[in-house]
Order: C-alpha cells, then sequence, then structure tokens
C-alpha cells in the first residue's frame, strides 16, 4: 500500500510545459491518493477505482494511466489494484492525475521488490506514462511535486527539469505558510487536458512566470513571518493564466472570487473549475472565509508535508 500527496501550486504554472525556459514553485499537502497492489494467481486484472473492472489482460482496462503503468513495468495478467483519494474527483486543480500514476509506481516497484527508490526517478516514470506513453499535454511539475514532496522550486528546460531545490528545511517554516493561506474547493472541473490544449505559449508568458517566481521566492526568503503579501504574486500569476489560457477561468467566476478575496488569489492547476487558493494573514483568514462561506463553503482542512510518495505497508 502507497500514497502519494497532492500538491499546491504558488507561481509559474503553466511554464512547466515543453517550449522554453520556465520555473514554479508549489508543495506537497497532506492529501492523498492511495494504491493497494497484490498479485492474483487466476491470471485475471482486477481493478477498483470509481469503477470496478476484471479484464483478462491489462491491455484492456479502461483506466489508461493504470494501465500504461502496469505495461510499463511487463504486467498483463495475475493483479489487483485498488486506488482511492482524499479529495476525488477530476479536475481538482492539485495534481490528482500525477499523484495516481506516482502512487500506482511506487507500489508496482514495491510489489517487484525494488526496496529504496530515488523520487525523482520515480517523477520521471510517471512523467514517461503521461506524457509519452499517452501523448497528453502537460509538464513535469506535478509529477515532481507528488513524488519528492516539500517546498520546491523547480527550473526547466524545454519541459525537462533542469534543478529541484527545496526551499524550506523544516515543519514549522511550512507551517507558517500554512497560516497565510485559505484553500476552497468549486464544483468539479474539467479535465486540464481540454484546457492545456489550448494553450497559448510565448516567451513573454514564459519570461514573466520566471520572474514571478524569483520575486516570489524573495518575498519568501525577506518575509521574516509576514507572507501575506505572497497574495498579490497569486493574481499575478491569476492573470497570466487568464490571458494566455483562454479555458481557464470565465469572467462571472473571476468576478465572484475578486468581490470575495480582492487581489489575493489564484485557481489552483490548468483552471476551469476545482480550487482556489487565497492568500491573506492569520488575522484576516476569519474575514475571507465569511465573505466566502455561503457561496463556496469552509476551507479546506490541509497542512504541508515533507514527504513525497511513500510505502505505508508491505504484507
Amino acid at each position: 500500500m502507497t500514497r502519494a500527496p497532492l500538491r499546491i501550486s504558488f507561481v509559474g504554472g503553466g511554464s512547466d510545459l515543453p517550449g522554453g525556459r520556465g520555473a514554479t514553485v508549489s508543495a506537497s499537502i497532506n492529501l492523498y491518493v492511495y494504491c493497494i497492489a497484490r498479485w492474483r494467481n487466476d491470471r485475471r486484472v482486477y481493478l477498483s477505482w470509481r469503477e470496478k473492472e476484471i479484464v483478462g489482460t491489462a491491455e484492456d482496462l479502461k483506466h489508461d494511466l493504470i494501465r500504461e503503468s502496469l505495461l510499463m513495468f511487463g504486467i498483463r495478467e495475475g493483479i489487483e489494484i485498488i486506488t482511492f483519494a482524499d479529495i476525488p474527483g477530476v479536475g481538482s486543480g492539485l495534481g490528482s492525475s500525477a499523484a495516481t500514476t506516482v502512487a500506482m509506481i511506487r507500489a508496482l516497484c514495491a510489489l517487484k521488490g525494488y526496496g529504496i527508490v530515488d523520487s525523482e526517478w520515480l517523477a520521471e516514470l510517471a512523467c514517461d506514462v503521461e506524457l509519452h506513453r499517452l501523448g497528453r499535454s502537460g509538464g513535469r511539475q506535478d509529477q515532481y511535486a507528488s513524488a519528492v514532496g516539500g517546498l520546491l522550486l523547480m527550473n526547466f528546460e524545454d519541459g525537462k527539469v533542469s534543478a529541484v531545490q527545496r526551499l524550506a528545511d523544516q515543519l514549522y517554516e511550512l507551517k507558517i505558510l500554512r497560516d497565510h493561506l485559505l484553500l476552497f474547493r468549486l464544483k468539479e472541473g474539467r479535465n486540464s487536458e481540454e484546457i492545456l490544449c489550448e494553450f497559448q505559449d510565448c516567451e513573454r508568458f514564459r519570461s514573466e512566470c520566471v520572474e514571478l517566481v524569483e520575486a516570489f521566492c524573495c518575498q519568501l526568503n525577506s518575509s521574516r513571518g509576514d507572507l501575506e503579501p505572497l497574495g498579490r504574486f497569486f493574481y499575478d500569476h491569476h492573470n497570466l493564466k487568464r490571458e494566455y489560457f483562454p479555458g481557464y477561468m470565465g469572467k462571472n467566476l473571476d468576478s465572484m472570487l475578486t468581490d470575495f478575496f480582492g487581489t489575493n488569489f489564484k485557481l489552483c492547476g490548468a483552471g476551469g473549475t476545482g480550487h482556489i487558493l487565497v492568500g491573506t494573514s492569520p488575522e484576516k483568514a476569519e474575514d475571507a472565509t465569511a465573505q466566502a462561506l455561503s457561496t463556496l463553503g469552509s476551507p479546506i482542512d490541509f497542512e504541508f508535508t515533507m514527504a513525497g510518495a511513500e510505502v505505508l505497508y508491505v504484507g
């Protein structure tokens, strides 16, 4: 049994797509996708997710991430897989597809007896499944965030990861950051593939993302515990994505969220709907929550984690 964390992306998302230089900052959270894998002796393949599949060979599975992960390991029969998540649903904006793939591959590594697995190697295997075997539009930020864990600065060249740096070494540092954030859930969103395919790539978008990441990191390092100003970086990135991703957010939703949170929020992930990240202060969090309560409900309870994908049990 394994688990892989979901992630919150702060700034830079979209610049990790192939095409040029990019940078992102994201952090893993204590909401997970879980995977259970075990061998069977009847040579069939059993899979339980939102649906239940029983097939004679892995090639016949409808769940494409699970199917291609199994085939990558050369497993075609005699296995049972169960996946479930703390936040189910398509289009969460929290990297659930990548976390599913990472948890699945980590479970197969354990099942095969691989022992210690390098987290960046694990991330690249998950990228291979999604980007190459399935040919999906997307970058590598989510797979690395889920496999490696922690608060990460990632740099990219033409969609490939050129550097990964931890921005916090202790949980108490992440706790300070957590105290300045609110996370709200909207209704289930669109598949990110639909939005990423419409991306209007250009050098200006990428260079402004890199500048935002650099400014965000500078603010993070010089804040002395006052992280409320981070919200403006969320909103700057939010506006960039509105400009270059046509399906990112409709005007009505944007207007409503601006009424609630001013210029201190962003829509997580590729867009459509999903989760809203708000930058605030511990003193102002209650007021921001009251503004949105009747429409969005209570904020999501979460904490940041230092760990990436983990094996919970081997039996």
